[in-house]
């Protein structure tokens, strides 16, 4: 597990246990869910929060000693060090904690904590941070599959990584499965070495990072443990901040040493954690990416590429998907684009318990030569499952994309089509278009009623009444007022006798045609063409057809249809004639009574469209396929 806490990072308790942790180890369960009411019971008569969690964790370090120590063989120094580490974190038991640390002993005395799973110190430590006993309390747990996968992407090598480090550490979770993979590795490559001599060098290359003190003691037995306390090595765990980078003769920095050494990076750093505005003067005055929306997720990705190697440095996150599109997050991606070769963008999902948190592992390479980082190219997966690559996408091409989004649907084959679609006779809605945005009432239940009594109402349409070619209006009225509403379009916008509505939310182009008038709030927006010699219907087909989705998808990946990239998309001027064509066929796609009618007739319309735009059966049988992917 891994905390984000205190100074720079502030301290949220909403960690997700995984089910598979409480099937697997229901006696841990047991002893953790006994530890957490005996604190409760405790503070009823202390107020000695930390000092009790400190005991009970430290109790429980000595009792995983003892009962290691009788039934394996290990270390005698590494046993030494296990108890300091225990020490240390109980620091002195005097007064009323005396009597505390005595029943806490009593209570461990009941189980045999030999088999404790890895990270059990780390589940009862949020468990005791947040009081609760419920599975869905804590903060985000990174599913074992998950970090497993990420280090398959990393692929640790034992020759050449010396330094692995987890900025955000924790409980050491990411530390443990580095050292479950170099495990492997070391008895491939050295099977001549002894276990104590093999963990020593896994336990030398590991470094965690933590704000938390507790937590890098946490980190430091954990490793202890893995190693089966046959290592006296002393993991090497910095509590500091990862994110502060200043340093004065008074106040130095603890991580400077490690900077451009490290070999590997691994982590799910924090993610949006809240910042105070003298953090938020920090980060603009220390970091690139500081005068753009901050995210904690990014700010260590910046601090990470300070400590990776300039070259063949790499870096294993799992950060929120949003990272590929979003605005704010775009210095941060010019940032990777400017220091690395992307070597694996893989989409995760939800991957946290009852938190609508689609996650993204990303994983970097750091290469000092330009024509190396542009002529990469990045893997691309769409699951957990590493069987499951979908494709091949060029670093190239995120250098040109809308904001230097990382397009995932963009491929080599991707490019040649969309080329030969826009290589012919096409025009652009971009200095042919007015464009106008919805009406933001302030308050909908105020502005907006069913009755239509008044003359001074209009029509207005609201989200659900826009789909594909039709309009469906819901019978809601209004005042055009501008002075009691909180923004609008000129009242004449609305009013033209022919305009497109499409919907503004969506990551499907959706457009109807508007001969009636409406006004519209906010999640729908306008555009009237002006484009000579082709009629709004017909672009209305085109805007609506597979091919412009296929186009629009591949090209903007995003879940806001935007002017700028819809100014962007390639109308063919066709004849009048096929135009007339179209234009038909669309407006009974606008009359169609039933589903089987409707579908129908636009399956006409993006034949006919294809037709226009000289495409072949391999070119729509291309375009059918990647519009079949859950990412189009």
């Amino acid at each position: 597990m891994r905390y984000k806490k205190s100074n720079l990072i502030s301290h949220e308790n909403n960690y997700i246990i995984p089910d598979d942790y409480w099937n697997e180890h229901p006696h841990l369960i047991t002893c953790a869910t006994e530890l957490q009411k005996l604190k409760l019971d405790l503070l009823k008569k202390d107020s000695l929060a930390k000092d009790i969690d400190k005991l009970i964790l430290s109790n429980v370090m000595v009792s995983i000693l003892d009962t290691f120590n009788k039934k394996n063989s290990t270390s005698v120094d590494a046993i030494k060090i296990g108890k300091e580490i225990a020490s240390r974190l109980q620091g002195n038991v005097d007064g009323s904690l005396k009597e505390i640390n005595q029943t806490i002993v009593k209570t461990l005395a009941k189980y045999d904590l030999n088999d404790t799973n890895d990270d059990f110190l780390g589940f009862l430590y949020q468990l005791l941070q947040n009081q609760l006993g419920r599975k869905s309390d804590g903060q985000f747990y990174t599913p074992k599959k998950v970090v497993q996968q990420i280090l398959s992407q990393v692929r640790l090598d034992v020759i050449k990584d010396k330094l692995i480090m987890d900025p955000a550490c924790g409980s050491g979770q990411f530390l443990i499965e580095a050292f479950n993979e170099l495990d492997k590795l070391y008895e491939q490559a050295n099977p001549e070495l002894t276990k104590p001599d093999r963990y020593s060098r896994i336990l030398s290359s590991l470094l965690g990072v933590d704000i938390d003190n507790i937590a890098c003691s946490l980190a430091q037995f954990n490793l202890l443990k893995r190693a089966a306390f046959l290592a006296p090595i002393i993991p090497k765990m910095i509590c500091a901040n990862t994110l502060k980078k200043s340093s004065d003769l008074f106040n130095l920095d603890p991580l400077s040493e490690f900077e451009r050494k490290v070999n590997v990076i691994i982590g799910n750093p924090p993610w949006g954690a809240k910042l105070t505005t003298e953090e938020k003067n920090y980060f603009k005055k220390n970091y690139q990416i500081g005068d753009v929306g901050l995210n904690s997720f990014t700010l260590f990705i910046e601090r990470s590429l300070d400590f990776l190697k300039e070259e063949g440095g790499r870096l294993g996150f799992l950060i929120p998907e949003a990272y590929l599109k979003i605005k704010n997050h775009q210095l941060s991606r010019q940032q990777i684009l400017d220091k690395c070769k992307i070597l694996t963008l893989q989409i995760c999902g939800d991957v946290f318990k009852k938190v609508y948190a689609p996650a993204l592992i990303i994983v970097v390479e750091t290469a000092k030569d330009k024509d190396q980082r542009q002529n990469n190219s990045v893997k691309l997966s769409k699951s957990l499952s590493e069987n499951n690559n979908f494709g091949i996408v060029p670093q190239s091409s995120f250098y040109s994309t809308h904001e230097n989004i990382f397009n995932i649907n963009h491929s080599g084959d991707s490019e040649s089509l969309k080329n030969k679609i826009k290589n012919q006779d096409v025009r652009y809605l971009k200095g042919n278009a007015l464009f106008f945005l919805g009406i933001v009432t302030g308050n909908n239940d105020k502005h907006l009623t069913k009755t239509n009594g008044d003359p001074r109402q209009n029509r207005i349409l609201v989200g659900s009444d826009v789909n594909k070619f039709k309009i469906n209006f819901s019978g809601n009225y209004f005042i055009y007022d501008k002075d009691q509403l909180q923004q609008v379009a000129p009242k004449g916008y609305y009013l033209e006798p022919e305009k497109l509505l499409y919907k503004f939310i969506s990551s499907k182009l959706i457009f109807a045609y508007d001969n009636q008038s409406y006004f519209m709030l906010n999640n729908i927006n306008g555009v009237i063409p002006r484009i000579k010699e082709m009629r709004s219907r017909y672009i209305l087909a085109l805007l609506n057809s597979k091919l412009m989705q296929y186009y629009y998808a591949s090209s903007f990946f995003t879940v806001k249809v935007l002017r700028g990239n819809l100014e962007e998309l390639p109308l063919l001027l066709a004849s009048e004639q096929e135009q007339l064509e179209i234009e038909k066929m669309a407006l009974e796609a606008e009359k169609a009574t039933n589903e089987s009618g409707f579908e129908k007739t636009t399956k006409m319309i993006d034949e006919a469209i294809y037709s226009l735009y000289e495409l072949s059966g391999k070119d729509v049988d291309f375009v059918d396929k990647e519009l079949s992917t859950s990412f189009l």
